[in-house]
């Protein structure tokens, strides 16, 4: 992996742990008690958008897939 890859890969779990730390805050649902249930549900939904974001790109990646074979299938007919 390159550096430039490293850094951008870096700055992206940055970046979703940033949302997940701001999505926690305004969270009306919970009364955090203590900072470890704070950092607890930080950890949690943090948790739940790399999976949000993981699958996302897992579908991107299979979308982008199935085009270049079917453009690759149609070239060759």
């Amino acid at each position: 992996m390159t550096g430039k890859k490293l850094k951008k890969l870096i700055l992206f779990v940055l970046c979703v742990f940033m949302i997940s730390l701001i999505y926690t805050f305004i969270d009306n649902h919970t009364n955090y008690e203590s900072a470890w249930t704070f950092g607890y549900s930080a950890g949690r939904n943090f948790k739940h958008f790399i999976k949000v974001f993981g699958s996302l790109a897992l579908i991107l990646l299979a979308y982008r897939n199935f085009k270049t074979n079917r453009l690759k299938n149609n070239a060759s007919h």
